[in-house]
Protein backbone atom coordinates (compact mmCIF):
# COMPACT_ATOMS: atom_id res chain seq x y z
CA UNK A 1 0.00 0.00 0.00
CA UNK A 2 2.82 2.38 0.90
CA UNK A 3 4.44 1.99 -2.52
CA UNK A 4 1.20 3.11 -4.22
CA UNK A 5 1.21 6.32 -2.19
CA UNK A 6 4.95 6.86 -2.67
CA UNK A 7 4.60 6.38 -6.43
CA UNK A 8 1.61 8.73 -6.57
CA UNK A 9 3.39 11.38 -4.51
CA UNK A 10 6.54 11.08 -6.64
CA UNK A 11 4.49 11.44 -9.83
CA UNK A 12 2.68 14.50 -8.48
CA UNK A 13 5.90 16.10 -7.25
CA UNK A 14 7.62 15.66 -10.63
CA UNK A 15 4.70 17.47 -12.29
CA UNK A 16 5.74 20.67 -10.52
CA UNK A 17 3.27 23.50 -11.01
CA UNK A 18 0.96 21.16 -12.90
CA UNK A 19 0.50 18.89 -9.89
CA UNK A 20 -2.65 20.65 -8.56
CA UNK A 21 -4.16 20.42 -12.04
CA UNK A 22 -3.39 16.69 -12.10
CA UNK A 23 -5.11 16.25 -8.74
CA UNK A 24 -8.20 18.15 -9.89
CA UNK A 25 -8.34 16.03 -13.07
CA UNK A 26 -7.93 12.83 -11.03
CA UNK A 27 -10.80 13.76 -8.71
CA UNK A 28 -13.10 14.87 -11.55
CA UNK A 29 -12.35 11.87 -13.76
CA UNK A 30 -12.46 9.60 -10.71
CA UNK A 31 -15.94 10.89 -9.84
CA UNK A 32 -17.17 10.13 -13.37
CA UNK A 33 -15.88 6.55 -13.36
CA UNK A 34 -16.38 5.79 -9.64
CA UNK A 35 -12.77 5.75 -8.44
CA UNK A 36 -12.97 5.72 -4.61
CA UNK A 37 -12.66 9.33 -3.42
CA UNK A 38 -11.15 8.31 -0.04
CA UNK A 39 -8.16 6.81 -1.86
CA UNK A 40 -7.64 10.04 -3.81
CA UNK A 41 -7.94 12.09 -0.61
CA UNK A 42 -5.28 9.97 1.12
CA UNK A 43 -2.99 10.32 -1.91
CA UNK A 44 -3.62 14.07 -1.88
CA UNK A 45 -2.58 14.25 1.77
CA UNK A 46 0.45 12.10 1.07
CA UNK A 47 1.55 14.27 -1.86
CA UNK A 48 0.77 17.75 -0.50
CA UNK A 49 0.47 17.39 3.27
CA UNK A 50 -2.23 19.58 4.82
CA UNK A 51 -2.25 21.77 1.70
CA UNK A 52 -3.92 18.78 0.09
CA UNK A 53 -7.11 19.36 2.10
CA UNK A 54 -8.40 22.47 0.28
CA UNK A 55 -7.25 20.98 -3.00
CA UNK A 56 -9.07 17.69 -2.35
CA UNK A 57 -12.13 19.54 -1.07
CA UNK A 58 -12.50 21.78 -4.14
CA UNK A 59 -11.63 18.94 -6.53
CA UNK A 60 -14.19 16.59 -4.98
CA UNK A 61 -16.87 19.31 -5.17
CA UNK A 62 -16.07 19.89 -8.86
CA UNK A 63 -16.22 16.15 -9.55
CA UNK A 64 -19.54 15.77 -7.74
CA UNK A 65 -20.96 18.76 -9.63
CA UNK A 66 -19.93 17.33 -12.99
CA UNK A 67 -21.40 13.92 -12.18
CA UNK A 68 -24.67 15.56 -11.15
CA UNK A 69 -24.89 17.55 -14.40
CA UNK A 70 -23.99 14.56 -16.57
CA UNK A 71 -26.45 12.32 -14.75
CA UNK A 72 -29.21 14.92 -14.85
CA UNK A 73 -28.93 15.36 -18.63
CA UNK A 74 -27.98 11.85 -19.75
CA UNK A 75 -29.35 9.37 -17.20
CA UNK A 76 -32.49 11.00 -15.85
CA UNK A 77 -34.47 11.02 -19.12
CA UNK A 78 -33.73 7.32 -19.64
CA UNK A 79 -34.16 6.03 -16.10
CA UNK A 80 -37.00 8.14 -14.70
CA UNK A 81 -39.68 5.99 -16.39
CA UNK A 82 -38.20 2.81 -14.93
CA UNK A 83 -38.04 4.37 -11.47
CA UNK A 84 -41.69 5.43 -11.73
CA UNK A 85 -42.68 1.81 -12.46
CA UNK A 86 -41.11 0.55 -9.24
CA UNK A 87 -43.06 1.55 -6.15
CA UNK A 88 -40.09 1.10 -3.84
CA UNK A 89 -37.65 3.07 -6.02
CA UNK A 90 -40.23 5.78 -6.67
CA UNK A 91 -40.92 6.15 -2.95
CA UNK A 92 -37.19 6.29 -2.14
CA UNK A 93 -36.53 8.96 -4.76
CA UNK A 94 -39.52 11.02 -3.62
CA UNK A 95 -38.29 10.81 -0.01
CA UNK A 96 -34.88 12.17 -1.10
CA UNK A 97 -36.58 14.95 -3.06
CA UNK A 98 -38.75 15.92 -0.09
CA UNK A 99 -35.87 15.93 2.39
CA UNK A 100 -33.50 17.68 -0.04
CA UNK A 101 -30.36 18.99 1.64
CA UNK A 102 -30.87 16.89 4.75
CA UNK A 103 -31.14 13.64 2.75
CA UNK A 104 -27.95 14.43 0.84
CA UNK A 105 -26.10 15.37 4.03
CA UNK A 106 -27.11 12.16 5.80
CA UNK A 107 -26.36 9.90 2.84
CA UNK A 108 -22.98 11.52 2.22
CA UNK A 109 -21.96 10.59 5.76
CA UNK A 110 -22.49 6.93 4.92
CA UNK A 111 -19.45 5.04 3.63
CA UNK A 112 -21.62 2.15 2.40
CA UNK A 113 -22.55 3.51 -1.05
CA UNK A 114 -19.64 5.00 -3.03
CA UNK A 115 -19.75 8.75 -3.49
CA UNK A 116 -19.93 8.64 -7.30
CA UNK A 117 -22.85 6.24 -7.30
CA UNK A 118 -24.65 8.48 -4.81
CA UNK A 119 -24.04 11.45 -7.12
CA UNK A 120 -25.52 9.63 -10.10
CA UNK A 121 -28.53 8.55 -8.02
CA UNK A 122 -29.11 12.11 -6.78
CA UNK A 123 -28.96 13.36 -10.36
CA UNK A 124 -31.93 11.17 -11.32
CA UNK A 125 -34.16 12.89 -8.74
CA UNK A 126 -35.59 16.39 -9.14
CA UNK A 127 -33.35 17.53 -6.29
CA UNK A 128 -32.23 21.16 -6.49
CA UNK A 129 -28.52 21.55 -7.34
CA UNK A 130 -27.92 23.96 -4.45
CA UNK A 131 -29.29 21.50 -1.91
CA UNK A 132 -27.26 18.73 -3.55
CA UNK A 133 -23.93 20.54 -3.52
CA UNK A 134 -24.39 21.97 0.00
CA UNK A 135 -25.24 18.54 1.40
CA UNK A 136 -22.35 16.99 -0.51
CA UNK A 137 -19.79 19.53 0.69
CA UNK A 138 -20.84 19.41 4.36
CA UNK A 139 -21.42 15.65 4.39
CA UNK A 140 -18.05 14.68 2.93
CA UNK A 141 -15.84 17.21 4.76
CA UNK A 142 -15.38 15.32 8.08
CA UNK A 143 -14.29 12.10 6.37
CA UNK A 144 -12.08 14.00 3.94
CA UNK A 145 -10.23 15.70 6.80
CA UNK A 146 -9.47 12.27 8.29
CA UNK A 147 -8.41 10.85 4.91
CA UNK A 148 -6.04 13.73 4.11
CA UNK A 149 -4.67 13.50 7.65
CA UNK A 150 -3.97 9.80 7.09
CA UNK A 151 -2.02 10.61 3.92
CA UNK A 152 -0.10 13.34 5.73
CA UNK A 153 0.74 10.96 8.57
CA UNK A 154 1.99 8.34 6.12
CA UNK A 155 4.20 10.89 4.40
CA UNK A 156 5.66 12.01 7.74
CA UNK A 157 6.38 8.41 8.72
CA UNK A 158 8.19 7.63 5.48
CA UNK A 159 10.20 10.88 5.56
CA UNK A 160 11.26 10.09 9.13
CA UNK A 161 12.52 6.68 7.97
CA UNK A 162 10.56 4.72 10.51
CA UNK A 163 11.03 0.93 10.62
CA UNK A 164 9.06 -1.40 8.38
CA UNK A 165 6.91 -2.55 11.30
CA UNK A 166 5.54 0.97 11.51
CA UNK A 167 4.00 0.55 8.06
CA UNK A 168 1.87 -2.28 9.45
CA UNK A 169 0.76 0.02 12.26
CA UNK A 170 -0.08 2.71 9.70
CA UNK A 171 -2.16 0.21 7.72
CA UNK A 172 -4.00 -0.77 10.90
CA UNK A 173 -4.57 2.91 11.56
CA UNK A 174 -6.06 3.29 8.10
CA UNK A 175 -8.48 0.44 8.81
CA UNK A 176 -9.33 2.05 12.14
CA UNK A 177 -9.95 5.33 10.32
CA UNK A 178 -12.46 3.69 8.00
CA UNK A 179 -14.26 2.10 10.95
CA UNK A 180 -14.24 5.35 12.93
CA UNK A 181 -15.64 7.25 9.95
CA UNK A 182 -18.46 4.73 9.63
CA UNK A 183 -19.27 4.90 13.36
CA UNK A 184 -19.15 8.69 13.50
CA UNK A 185 -21.28 8.93 10.37
CA UNK A 186 -23.85 6.57 11.86
CA UNK A 187 -23.92 8.51 15.12
CA UNK A 188 -24.30 11.85 13.31
CA UNK A 189 -27.11 10.48 11.15
CA UNK A 190 -28.86 9.22 14.30
CA UNK A 191 -28.56 12.61 15.99
CA UNK A 192 -29.79 14.51 12.96
CA UNK A 193 -32.73 12.16 12.51
CA UNK A 194 -33.62 12.46 16.20
CA UNK A 195 -33.65 16.26 15.93
CA UNK A 196 -35.94 16.15 12.89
Amino acid sequence: MTSVFETSAAFVSTAGLWSPVLIVCAFVFGALVAVPRPLLSVVCGFAFGWWGLPLAFVSAALGASLVFVVGRHLLRPRISERVARSRVADAAFRAVELEGFRAVLLLRMSPVVPSSIQSYLFSITSLDFRAYIAGTVLGTLPAMVLQVWTGTLGRTMIEAGLPAGTTALWAMGLVALVLATALIGRRLRGLLLAEG
